[in-house]
């Protein structure tokens, strides 16, 4: 079962599809990926349709670098001047802690149903997922923060 940040982490990475669904921020996008990845990935998302940003999160991991880099670039450029503000929205929700901890939860519970996981290496798991997380954060100037948990 997903919690709600997590189905609100899905329709972000979909969000983020339907901005970049337009030939001319795809190329802002494109150039992103190949001035930063390899080749292969320019031509894997190439060829990446919406189901397979959404329901592969393993790419979107990949490509983060470059979808924030070209949302910054849409943000400055004032050619690009009526998709600023959606960019600066998608950008800000890629941002926050919440969401990298939701796509690396989504990305942990896709591959659960092939890997069972002994307890003794679920606690480290989801400390290494954290640590990941942490570094990630650290990386963006993400401020590492949680929602309040409320008890029973």
């Amino acid at each position: 079962m997903l919690s709600a940040f997590q189905i609100n982490c899905m329709g972000t990475i979909r969000k983020v599809y339907d901005f970049f669904n337009t030939p001319k921020l795809q190329s802002v996008l494109y150039d992103k990926i190949t001035n930063k990845k390899p080749c292969i990935w320019a031509t894997k998302f190439k060829k990446l349709c919406p189901t397979s940003w959404v329901s592969s999160e393993n790419v979107f991991l990949e490509l983060f670098d470059s979808v924030l880099f070209a949302m910054e670039e849409i943000s400055n450029t004032l050619n690009y001047r009526d998709m600023t503000s959606g960019a600066l929205m998608l950008q800000s929700n890629l941002q926050k802690c919440e969401f990298l901890l939701s796509l690396f939860v989504v990305h942990k519970k896709m591959f659960s149903f092939t890997l069972h996981l002994s307890n003794e290496n679920l606690e480290e798991e989801i400390h290494f997922t954290f640590e990941k997380v942490k570094q990630m954060c650290t990386k963006y100037e993400i401020p590492v923060n949680f929602p309040r948990a409320a008890g029973k």
